[in-house]
């Protein structure tokens, strides 16, 4: 079990095969005497929902361990919500998968668990709780991440310079 300092805060809209899931999420908080630590906000414009970003201490990004479905299997670098996390200077909580731990738990980033164990769970933001110094730590590097290699600034310069040369220099171009 986890202090009742922990709450779980989140935001964002069902998509079209999930309706009825907020609902849903908030019965079982409350069927397992967890509701008054559970807060869902709504949807949120970008701004308000960065400031609760920015207010917030970890980011979950937890997907399913195993899925047929390509998306979710190949997501690591396409999904916002770690940058955004991370953008906000939060450490992350994600899933103990390979690409998951290269990306982000074995740069400092990150904790992974098995999102289909509440124990798994608890053990990870215990951990966090226990070395919070750290966590500020790894929220901060993220951060600086964010700032200063992983923006569409840094990754798409390559691209950039491509789109800018001239013809005929535009393989020379993309190896600068």
């Amino acid at each position: 079990t986890l202090p009742r300092s922990v709450k779980l805060r989140f935001i964002g809209y069902e998509t079209v095969g999930s309706q009825g899931y907020v609902e849903a999420f908030l019965e079982k908080a409350a069927t397992l005497g967890l509701r008054s630590r559970v807060q869902y906000l709504g949807v949120q414009e970008r701004a308000p929902m960065l400031e609760w970003g920015r207010t917030s201490h970890m980011g979950l990004a937890l997907m399913p361990m195993q899925s047929n479905d390509i998306n979710m299997v190949h997501i690591v670098g396409a999904s916002n919500k770690p940058f955004e996390y991370l953008a906000c200077g939060c450490v992350l909580l994600t899933c103990n998968l390979p690409d998951w731990n290269a990306a982000f738990v074995d740069q400092g980033l990150a904790l992974s668990c098995n999102p289909t164990s509440p124990g798994s769970i608890a053990s990870a933001v215990g951990w966090y709780l226990t070395n919070r110094d750290l966590m500020k730590t790894a929220g901060e590097q993220g951060r600086q991440r964010i700032l200063n290699e992983w923006n569409y600034n840094q990754q798409f310069r390559k691209v950039q310079v491509l789109l800018e040369a001239p013809p005929g220099d535009a393989v020379r171009g993309a190896e600068q």
